[in-house]
């Protein structure tokens, strides 16, 4: 079998810190960049309950508390420093197939105190890109391959 997942991403292959608008097959992701905007502007401004219950798909929020939520958060603020900036109109999603679920990862750039950092949203890819199903993060080494995380 052989399964083709096209990335899409905003900038260049030195580049991808640059923010330009949807266009092509990417339009189709516009509500999973809204929903990643307000993730990101949220964790800009510690407002951890909003992301915590009106971004955060029910099964995510079964795995991890609120409290384990802000100390996770508390702990990135601590090592990289708040959120300073972020592109809004900057963007990178993927599709993928993970254990039967086709799923969608949005990957924004943000700019904190002390680093850059990679955050990565996953979506179901047949939902309507309102709820987060995952997130991970990690300080940013370089531009990212379409695709890569």
């Amino acid at each position: 079998d052989v399964s083709l997942n096209v990335a899409h991403r905003s900038g260049s292959m030195d580049d991808d810190y640059i923010a330009e608008p949807l266009s092509g097959s990417s339009a189709e992701y516009s509500k999973l960049l809204e929903t990643s905007n307000a993730f990101i502007e949220a964790v800009k401004n510690k407002d951890y309950k909003l992301c915590y219950e009106k971004l955060f798909d029910e099964q995510l929020r079964s795995i991890i508390t609120f409290d384990q939520f802000v100390a996770t958060m508390s702990d990135l603020d601590m090592a990289a420093g708040g959120i300073i900036n972020f592109k809004p109109m900057q963007w990178h999603f993927f599709p993928s197939e993970e254990e039967g679920l086709s799923l969608v990862s949005s990957i924004k750039i943000a700019e904190h105190e002390k680093t850059m950092v990679n955050y990565r949203l996953v979506f179901d890819k047949n939902g309507d890109g309102s709820k987060v199903l995952g997130f991970f993060f990690k300080q940013r080494s370089g531009v990212l391959f379409p695709g890569n995380f």
